[in-house]
């Protein structure tokens, strides 16, 4: 374990590792130490060759996502007392976007996110709003990378995952992202409608166009 934690503080320049995401790691690697380690390891290689401790300095970056308010961070907490990540599928078009933009986005609002959890749980909810979906916004490659970066980079901060007011066409969608899930993750995903958003949240917490 000593041999371990002398990795890490090599390894991690910036960045300190909190006993939470520890154990997150190991529960997100079904608690085996070695593959803990390794994805630790490859956590810290990650953070910086994305240059992850100071993406909040550098939204200029990826300032035209952004600004886009697909992606939003809730201004207070979920009734878990857990912070919010709301996501407008209307607002993304998979034909107008950079990926690299996107995927600095998706770092920079976990980051921020996380920073907003309670330092013994370091879980998030996402609340995908698909009430104006259409197959122009169902980007499968941003899907992917946000499954990927979740998995690989912040295991078990996933609370949960609702779906809200999924029109019947996101059903074909579904059928092809779910397989992309470990079951454990897939079973997080709750389709509901609108109605049932007062379950989660207090009004105040959500944006105007959820209202």
């Amino acid at each position: 374990a000593d041999a371990d934690e002398s990795k890490f503080s090599e390894g991690s320049k910036n960045y300190v590792f909190t006993d939470t995401t520890i154990l997150r790691f190991f529960r997100g690697r079904q608690n085996d130490e070695d593959k803990a380690v390794r994805g630790l390891l490859r956590h810290i290689k990650w953070r910086e060759e994305y240059s992850v401790c100071d993406i909040a300095s550098r939204t200029s970056e990826f300032e035209s996502e952004l600004s886009s308010k697909k992606i939003v961070i809730g201004k207070q907490l979920d009734k878990s007392l857990r912070p919010v990540v709301f996501i407008f599928a209307g607002r993304h078009n998979k034909n107008d976007r950079d990926i690299k933009k996107i995927e600095q986005l998706i770092i920079y609002t976990i980051e921020e996110t996380i920073k907003r959890s309670r330092p013994e749980e370091e879980r998030m909810l996402l609340c995908f709003d698909l009430s104006s979906f259409s197959y122009t916004c169902m980007d499968f490659e941003v899907v992917q990378l946000l499954i990927s970066i979740l998995q690989y980079n912040y295991p078990e901060t996933l609370a949960t995952a609702l779906v809200v007011d999924a029109p019947f066409l996101f059903s074909a969608c579904w059928a092809i992202i779910r397989p992309w899930l470990d079951p454990v993750t897939a079973a997080k995903a709750l389709f509901i409608s609108r109605a049932q958003l007062p379950a989660y949240f207090d009004p105040p917490v959500l944006p105007d166009e959820m209202t």
